[in-house]
């Protein structure tokens, strides 16, 4: 889906220093966050410890969403884009959401008593 590509874009064209910045750093966390509960960097942990380490960032994310939290922790910044970019993707918005161009029939000249009431 070329997400992946999408989110460089975004960090290359779209979001400010600050932003980027940011969200940089918050890559090097979860090593950090790997390195802190099983000992290793991300890429060389279990599946299992891969998950864990993402399900409590995961957590963290989804209470700085309840507390309004701004700016936003990396997780629920990288969960958004992520989301973003497989959903406006060919591949999103084709297979996965079943986009039609022209959803529907265009009836314009229907007589009223066929439409039955109508709102406003």
């Amino acid at each position: 889906a070329g997400v992946a590509a999408f989110i460089d874009t975004l960090l290359d064209r779209w979001v400010d220093a600050d932003e980027r910045d940011r969200f940089l750093r918050g890559l090097e966390t979860v090593d950090e966050e790997a390195n802190a509960a099983h000992g290793v960097a991300f890429r060389d942990a279990s599946a299992e410890q891969q998950a864990a380490v993402l399900t409590n960032l995961d957590q963290q994310a989804a209470q700085a969403r309840a507390e309004r939290a701004s700016p936003l922790p990396f997780f629920a910044v990288l969960k958004e884009w992520t989301l973003v970019g497989y959903y406006t993707s060919e591949v999103g918005a084709t297979q996965e959401l079943q986009w039609l161009a022209a959803p529907g029939r265009y009836d314009g000249d229907l007589p009223l008593e066929e439409v039955g009431p109508t709102w406003a």
